[in-house]
């Protein structure tokens, strides 16, 4: 007989804690689980930044054996519709060849990583938008500079030893357009909130053409007037004043405006050189992406254009540093329409923002050579 089967009265209450006795050891795991401590998500995802960071320096030092060593051992990889779980010995082989053919310039984060953890941090996943610029080395020796537009998926888990690993990637690649070019130049400039906060610029330009030398002072507000002059030994200033689709010229003495022809707007507003990229869809209303040239050992990005009187223009970025290095023009004044050439050399930072400080014009009369010798940005917030 089991011993809650007796009949004495010392043993009425076994049987009623022996069922109570599961209900307790119930209660008992839960109090345990909910005292268990829980994951530093924090931490795990400075971890997976690391991670992030990992893969940058392995593809700027060209190292195919540290990027492989990132991968989970069941690694798999989704692009172009395709499925491929590569053994990690192919990944290493189809690093390295591509390292060996290829110089990496920049990679570079166009927005910080989204990082999803999963509620224990054991999983995560990690969308990033990046931008890769390289150096490509053909069979007879010559080299262009390309320029991709990535954004991807990963998902991460963790290995034996609690590290995060890179389980599986799921690529995709922007198609090269106008958009992707303008976006890469408005970058060049400096940073996402500097330029966002961009009100205006003046400058002062030492000039020298074929009519001599002389000054160019420009005050410009990208939502407000915009006041040019030009000061020529012996003569009296030019002055104008631009607004809107607007403009005039300011007779020095009396203050007199005199309004301007839509042609004298267009080359006026052409002399907006501090702002001709922040500004470059107000100018150019139609923008289509024409392709890659190369010229010498630049390559360059090539945009056709429809300028606001609807004359045909182009624009060329150098792959490099993705700047605006010229524009090709046409000056209605003229009759045909004469093509000009601004040429945007020795880009240097002002305020924050990168500005060309060498403008080189050619038309029909000749060469004007344009120095940038003071300049000043203004800011929201700024008076």
């Amino acid at each position: 007989m089991l011993p809650f089967e007796s009949r004495g009265p010392e043993a009425r209450h076994l049987p009623r804690a022996c069922t109570l006795a599961p209900m307790l050891r119930a209660l008992l795991l839960v109090l345990l689980v909910g005292c268990a401590a829980r994951p530093d998500l924090a931490r795990e995802r400075a971890a997976l930044l690391e991670l992030h960071e990992a893969q940058r320096c392995a593809h700027l030092a060209e190292d195919a054996e540290a990027l492989v060593e990132l991968l989970a051992d069941d690694y798999f990889e989704l692009a172009d519709g395709v499925l491929r779980r590569p053994p990690r010995e192919e990944s290493q082989a189809r690093f390295q060849g591509y390292f060996d053919a290829v110089e990496f310039l920049a990679w570079e984060d166009i927005a910080p990583p989204e990082i999803e953890l999963s509620a224990d941090g054991s999983l995560a996943t990690m969308a990033v938008q990046k931008v890769v610029r390289l150096r490509t080395r053909e069979e007879d020796g010559t080299e262009h500079i390309e320029r991709a537009l990535y954004a991807w998926l990963a998902t991460c888990a963790k290995d034996a030893a609690g590290r995060w690993r890179l389980a599986s990637v799921t690529s995709t690649r922007r198609p090269e357009s106008a958009e992707t070019t303008l976006s890469a130049a408005r970058r060049a400039l400096g940073p996402d909130e500097r330029l966002a906060n961009l009100r205006g610029a003046r400058a002062t330009l030492d000039c020298d053409g074929p009519t001599g030398p002389y000054r160019l002072v420009l005050d410009l507000a990208l939502d407000g007037p915009w006041r040019l002059a030009w000061f020529f030994p012996g003569r009296a200033p030019s002055a104008y004043v631009l607004e809107g689709g607007q403009g005039w010229s300011v007779a020095e003495a009396s203050g007199e405006r005199t309004p301007l022809a839509p042609a004298e707007l267009a080359v006026l507003r052409s002399h907006a050189f501090p702002l001709l990229v922040p500004l470059f869809e107000r100018f150019f209303p139609t923008r289509e992406f024409a392709g890659v040239q190369h010229d010498g050992a630049r390559s360059l990005e090539r945009l056709r254009l429809v300028d606001e009187l609807g004359h045909a223009a182009s624009a060329l970025f150098d792959l490099a540093d993705d700047h605006l290095v010229r524009l090709e023009l046409l000056d209605a004044r003229a009759e045909p329409p004469a093509p000009v050439t601004l040429d945007f050399e020795r880009w240097q930072t002002v305020d924050g923002l990168s500005v060309p400080r060498v403008v080189v014009a050619h038309d029909a009369r000749g060469t004007w050579r344009m120095e940038l010798v003071g300049a000043a940005l203004r800011f929201a917030g700024e008076r």
